[in-house]
């Protein structure tokens, strides 16, 4: 195995809540030869230490809430950084982006927030999303933490956090900031969070244009998971590659 700090995406180890063959493998691997990593995930309805308790459920065993970074925290952690003096937040999400502002410190308030961060929560009707909208014509600053447009439940298709938040910024004219899965912000966050540097860090994925495409642009070595399937496909070209390439999980195990 090569000896860095592994970033590696949640989906790259499961599909919904179905280990990939080899996951649990690759991961015991990791464990054995001493070899830090972190998993990072844009599933924002949930905290970390819930996503690590399904995880450790699904057989995934020893995996800390402390080696999961969420794009909420990556949200978060961006905001307190760059906006210090906004303090006023309101949100659209579940309880993890909740914690994640209290566990900061933001006033969570509808009239006035300085910050609106934006996760998914399939309870809103359009009187939600009108105010939503009406507090950003007022000045709050969108933050997405879910760039889907389309998200599967239980294997159907439905409407992602994404094209939820392309409607809001349609509506009030405002770009929202990107820190989703495939966003260089999420992957510039967790580095921080990580204490390290880009070239400390392997990027490993299977999707080239939400996993490695984003590290690439950080710096960060990345090693691609083909799954058999056309590189053609991938939209892999000359000038646009990972560094490595490997066919399943197993082959990271070696």
């Amino acid at each position: 195995m090569i000896k860095k700090n592994y970033l590696i995406p949640m989906e790259v180890l499961m599909d919904e809540l179905v280990p990939v063959e080899g996951a649990k493998e690759f991961m015991e691997a990791l464990r054995y030869n001493g070899i830090p990593y972190v998993i990072i995930t844009d599933r924002s309805a949930r905290s970390r230490e819930r996503l690590a308790a399904t995880m450790n459920e699904m057989g995934f065993k020893f995996v800390r809430p402390s080696r999961i970074y969420t794009s909420v925290m990556g949200a978060v952690d961006f905001a307190v950084w760059q906006f210090p003096e906004k303090r006023r937040a309101y949100f659209i999400g579940g309880t993890g982006l909740r914690t994640t502002l209290e566990e900061v410190q933001f006033e969570i308030s509808r009239l006035s927030p300085d910050l609106l961060f934006i996760g998914m929560n399939r309870n809103m009707d359009y009187h939600d999303y009108s105010d939503a909208a009406y507090v950003v014509r007022k000045g709050a600053q969108m933050i997405s933490t879910d760039s889907r447009m389309i998200q599967y439940q239980n294997g159907d298709a439905e409407i992602g956090n994404g094209a939820i938040v392309r409607m809001l910024e349609a509506s009030t004219g405002k770009v929202a900031i990107d820190a989703g899965m495939g966003s260089d912000l999420l992957i510039m966050m967790t580095l921080r969070y990580m204490r390290v540097q880009p070239e400390d860090v392997i990027a490993i994925g299977t999707d080239f244009k939400r996993h490695i495409l984003p590290a690439a642009r950080c710096g960060i070595e990345t090693m691609f998971i083909t799954h058999g399937r056309s590189l053609m496909e991938s939209g892999i070209t000359e000038e646009l590659h990972p560094t490595y390439m490997v066919e399943d999980l197993y082959g990271l195990c070696k």
